[in-house]
């Protein structure tokens, strides 16, 4: 992305006019002081805020997802969203044992892999509890995405 699509004052002016047509805002974890404008217009709207965090060169271990759980949950955050390079079964079933058990707490979370386990680590993710999982119409702008219509497929049959 360019650098002022980057910044967060860009970011609001790009969103601000889509607000009222959206179910969803996703606002980086790291940004949510610089975008509590918009994130409370979103919410005045009715509009469900997923707070993000991406990972694209590992998986970062489980003690700092948690604690970006917790920042999102004392956000008022309605869905935490991970995306990270997963390269091992250890580090894809450790964050599918996190999923569960955020799930299990009541809260949502969207989990989902890039790299080489990127596509095992959605189906997987989703049966432990992903409540969002992306797949592409035309073209993957991540490694490890399905094509929507077979990421579909296969999660209804996990």
């Amino acid at each position: 992305a360019s650098p002022e699509f980057e910044a967060p004052a860009r970011r609001q002016e790009l969103t601000a006019p889509l607000l009222p047509r959206a179910a969803l805002l996703d606002v980086e974890l790291s940004t949510l002081a610089e975008m509590t404008p918009m994130i409370e217009e979103a919410r005045r709207l009715g509009v469900a805020i997923v707070g993000s965090f991406h990972d694209f060169e590992s998986t970062p271990g489980i003690p700092e997802l948690e604690d970006r759980i917790q920042q999102a949950a004392d956000a008022g955050i309605d869905v935490v969203k991970f995306a990270v390079v997963i390269e091992s079964h250890e580090a894809l079933f450790d964050l599918a044992g996190l999923v569960e058990k955020t799930v299990n707490r009541g809260q949502l979370i969207s989990a989902m892999g890039m790299g080489r386990l990127g596509k095992l680590s959605r189906l997987v993710l989703a049966s432990a509890g992903s409540c969002l999982n992306y797949g592409f119409l035309q073209t993957a702008n991540a490694p490890g995405q399905w094509p929507a219509g077979e990421l579909r497929r296969l999660i209804g049959e996990i």
